[in-house]
């Protein structure tokens, strides 16, 4: 990639990529001239998501991957660089749950923890074992690492943990020249929020507490990813973009 460029020239692998926020990241890449790797716990999701991606004339392959267990991960890892370079790794893949702190159980705690920290390490480490100097890991934060909301304890704690995370990680890798970034999505349409968001009232009051004033489309956390992954994005490590039309910056 040439220094400042948008252009991405490589593989990429996309985690939690069947749909949602995960599949707009997937078309931002591609579009920005990466060949991806659409992995998700749905093969059959991400089966049709690669379909799609390539009835558009670009590359991309489908895999099935467990994010929380590692010999899943390495094996997807091992797939992607047997594909060609890996340039770009985004640990997408995640989970939420609403559950009043006094009602969480432990199994509760524990999965939510798995699914959206451990992952992030095994997917991370996995990336970095096999990538050349000038590779970049985004991972996938929320609003809710730096928000409070009502019965997200373990969601926000594990997307806290996240923040955490990609800072570290940045400065363990910066001298293999890998740089760490993560992205804060705030209220964005997709399969997590339709529930919430099909509510009238519900959405009434997530728009009016953004102030761009609308819900978030996978495709703008997508863009968000994807200039992280750019070489124009060559001197930013250990940072969080947050992508969420203000919010976090009026609370």
């Amino acid at each position: 990639m040439t220094t400042g460029s948008f252009h991405i020239d490589g593989w990429a692998v996309v985690t939690g990529a069947g749909r949602g926020i995960g599949a707009g990241i997937a078309q931002r890449l591609c579009e920005q001239g990466a060949k991806v790797v659409i992995a998700d716990l749905d093969f059959q999701a991400a089966e049709a998501a690669c379909a799609a991606l390539r009835e558009q004339g670009y590359t991309t392959e489908a895999r099935r991957v467990d994010v929380t267990e590692e010999a899943s991960v390495e094996a997807l890892a091992d797939a992607a660089v047997q594909l060609g370079p890996l340039v770009a790794w985004v640990n997408n893949a995640g989970m939420s749950q609403r559950v009043a702190l006094l009602d969480l159980t432990v199994a509760d705690w524990d999965r939510m923890m798995s699914v959206n920290g451990r992952s992030v390490f095994l997917g991370t480490r996995a990336a970095a074992r096999r990538m050349q100097p000038g590779g970049a890991v985004v991972n996938l934060a929320s609003i809710s690492s730096f928000v409070a909301l009502p019965s997200l304890t373990h969601y926000g704690a594990s997307k806290g943990a996240v923040v955490a995370f990609t800072k570290h990680a940045a400065i363990d890798l910066a001298p293999f020249g890998i740089r760490v970034n993560a992205v804060g999505p705030g209220t964005i349409e997709s399969a997590m929020t339709q529930a919430r968001l099909s509510d009238p009232e519900q959405r009434a009051w997530s728009e009016k507490r953004i102030p761009a004033g609308r819900i978030g489309q996978p495709q703008d956390v997508g863009s968000a990813v994807a200039f992280l992954c750019s070489n124009a994005a060559s001197y930013i490590t250990g940072a969080v973009l947050m992508c969420d039309g203000g919010w976090t910056a009026s609370a």
